[in-house]
């Protein structure tokens, strides 16, 4: 069993956040942590792609003011390294109806306010709940 699939398979499901604001970070790392989560957090583009390239998430959260890369391209680049990661973006404002479906064809799975934290934890514990309830089946 490689590094990847053995991370994949623990019973912490892990999270990646990537942003360029500390306070989301140290808040959202927090909050994840103490709902059970294993949490990694980086600050830019190019951080994120290297723990993407060592272990494997189950869930991805990408700052819309990451340093590094495009905000739209960064789906693209995570999902070459792991097609089955979610990836959500993290977003400062509200998306206009075109902005949301653009970034939805980008590859995000869906966007949340970054300053929402309790919206994006119980986002995440739904989601991996879902997730491994359809590995299971």
């Amino acid at each position: 069993m490689n590094l990847k699939q053995r991370d994949i398979e623990s019973k912490r499901k892990r999270i990646l956040i990537a942003d360029c604001d500390s306070e989301v970070l140290i808040a959202l790392e927090s909050i994840l942590e103490n709902a059970g989560f294993d949490v990694t957090t980086v600050w830019t583009v190019a951080q994120a792609l290297r723990q993407m390239d060592t272990r494997a998430f189950h869930l991805v959260l990408v700052g819309d003011r990451l340093p590094g890369g495009s905000y739209e391209h960064v789906p693209r680049a995570i999902r070459r390294l792991q097609p089955e990661a979610a990836v959500i973006g993290l977003l400062t404002s509200t998306p206009g109806a075109f902005d949301a479906k653009t970034l939805r064809e980008e590859g995000f799975h869906c966007v949340l306010m970054k300053f929402e934290h309790q919206h994006v934890v119980d986002f995440a514990m739904e989601f991996t709940s879902r997730a491994s309830e359809r590995r299971a089946a």
